[in-house]
Order: structure tokens, then C-alpha cells, then sequence
């Protein structure tokens, strides 16, 4: 019948931020990406006018993953020039 040992408190705590500040680092990109691809959108909803049909959207959505394709090869780069560093 041996008890587990109980976890001290401050790993406990320390888990929860390292897990928190994870959560916010993943969460602010989509946060921005979600903004950024509504802008996008209502340009282009603007500029082109909404009684379009067709490839209007084809466009839109094209441009959003070219900006998150280049984003994606910018983050690569800095994570690889980062562990360089070290």
C-alpha cells in the first residue's frame, strides 16, 4: 500500500506557466492569422465589389496561402538561425 509521492508544489505551478506561456504562443499566430486573412478578404471584397462570382474567391484564398506559405519559410529560417546561435 505505498503512497505515491506527492508532487511538490512548485513543479506543479511551474508546469501550469510552462504550459500556459505554450498555449499563448500557439494561440497569438492564429489569432493574427484569422485578422490578417479577414483584412485580406474585405480588400479584395472591396476592390473587386460583391456581385462577382467565380474566381474572385479563388484569388482571395490564394493570396492568404502564399502569406502563410511565406510565413511558415521566414519561421523555418529564424528557428534555424536561432539553434545556430546556440
Amino acid at each position: 500500500d505505498a503512497d505515491p509521492q506527492p508532487v511538490p508544489p512548485s513543479t506543479e505551478m511551474s508546469a501550469g506557466t510552462i504550459l500556459g506561456i505554450h498555449n499563448v504562443f500557439i494561440v497569438i499566430p492564429q489569432f493574427i492569422t484569422a485578422f490578417a486573412s479577414s483584412l485580406i478578404f474585405a480588400m479584395f471584397e472591396h476592390i473587386q465589389g460583391s456581385g462577382k462570382a467565380g474566381g474572385q474567391h479563388a484569388q482571395q484564398i490564394a493570396l492568404v496561402m502564399s502569406l502563410g506559405g511565406l510565413s511558415a519559410a521566414v519561421a523555418a529560417y529564424l528557428s534555424w538561425k536561432l539553434r545556430s546561435q546556440s
